[in-house]
């Protein structure tokens, strides 16, 4: 029984069973159960629940659930080292990636593991390479059914959650601030807004107050902290906290629009910005994207550069990311090139030797949109 009625998520179902009946052996047999999330506020919000549901089931609580976030939208191999520094000598254990897992820059890490006897559950919605998919005791994402990304990690984390644990108080509203999150769109999202009860511009307030408590938070969050972070009865006391962002952000947007770089294309405009140009605003940085995005209206494209990589946004274009870096993969083969996310939102890295000529070749290909 599922939250909202939905088709995609019957299609998803089989998929759901099959984690299901993975997390109840790991649990009867005692196995560790490791939880690592992306660190974003869907991420959070989508380790937070089912830590929440698994909490009840296990023990040992400090040693077979452990749950951590990734500052990378990868499982990162410093990450995978020291999951194995915990088990190593031990059952090998279930690890669940969530937001996290579905391109090749986890792989590395997800081998070095599973060659210590380590399974996998890959919840995810990014696009996915079938190398992850193979790998994956479960790979539960939207992509294998073309679904696209609006069932976005919290809510998938929450369904399998009630799954595990039928009766979870006051959770009905982390899907629908998990899609606001992550902008989601669609049926499921618009289902998922209503049993929230909560309005959406306090949705996509407490999206952003999340995302700049969970920037900072790096540490191991203790489970009573997160459930007053995403308690809704907490929301008046996130009010002076969340001027506070917006003030930073606003600051930050003053000097983006001074130092972002215009060019006009024929249907959609390309807004470029140097990084290290604009120096260290904190949180506020990790929103440039979002914050240089938002100065225009209409077709665009965003591209946020680093010395050895970009940060993409498109909105109103055909522009598909994922299949862009394909196409760097075999047009600059010594070039490292790795990345993912969506196909309007997501990075490219690159060795940064190799920046001039393939940001010249980006340009000639928007030219072709």
């Amino acid at each position: 029984m599922t939250l909202i009625k939905s088709e995609n998520l019957e299609r998803l179902q089989p998929l759901f069973n099959e984690a299901v009946e993975l997390i109840k052996k790991a649990i009867s047999k005692k196995r560790q159960i490791i939880i690592k999330h992306h660190d974003d506020a869907d991420g959070y919000i989508s380790g937070f629940i089912l830590e929440k549901a698994l909490f009840a089931h296990i023990e040992d609580k400090r040693y077979l659930l452990q749950r951590s976030s990734s500052r990378t939208p990868y499982y990162e191999y410093i990450d995978a080292l020291r999951d194995l520094n915990s088990f190593i000598g031990f059952a090998p254990p279930l690890i669940i990636l969530s937001d996290l897992g579905s391109n090749n820059q986890s792989m590395k890490a997800i081998r070095r593991l599973e060659r210590y006897g380590a399974d996998f559950i890959i919840l995810d919605h990014h696009k996915f390479d079938k190398e992850n998919k193979e790998i994956a005791k479960v790979f539960l994402n939207p992509h294998v059914f073309d679904m696209g990304s609006d069932l976005c990690a919290g809510m998938l984390a929450t369904e399998l959650a009630l799954m595990i644990t039928p009766m979870i108080p006051n959770i009905q509203h982390l899907p629908a601030l998990a899609g606001t999150a992550d902008k989601s769109a669609g049926i499921d999202y618009e289902n998922y807004l209503k049993i929230s009860k909560i309005p959406l511009e306090s949705l996509k307030d407490w999206a952003l107050v999340i995302d700049h408590e969970t920037y900072y938070l790096r540490f191991a969050a203790r489970p009573n902290f997160l459930e007053d972070l995403f308690n809704p009865q907490k929301l008046p006391y996130l009010d002076e906290l969340k001027m506070d962002i917006k003030s930073e952000m606003e600051s930050l947007s003053k000097s983006v629009k001074e130092y972002v770089k215009i060019k006009e294309y024929a249907g959609f405009k390309l807004l470029r910005l140097d990084r290290k140009g604009i120096g260290d605003y904190e949180f506020a940085s990790s929103k440039l994207p979002k914050i240089t995005h938002e100065l225009v209206e209409g077709p665009r494209i965003t591209l946020i550069e680093t010395p050895d990589g970009i940060s993409y946004r498109a909105d109103l274009i055909g522009f598909k990311g994922v299949e862009l870096i394909d196409i760097l993969k075999t047009q600059f083969p010594k070039a490292m090139v790795s990345g993912g996310g969506h196909e309007a939102a997501g990075g490219i890295r690159f060795n940064a030797s190799a920046k001039d000529e393939i940001m010249a070749f980006i340009e000639k290909y928007l030219e072709g949109l």
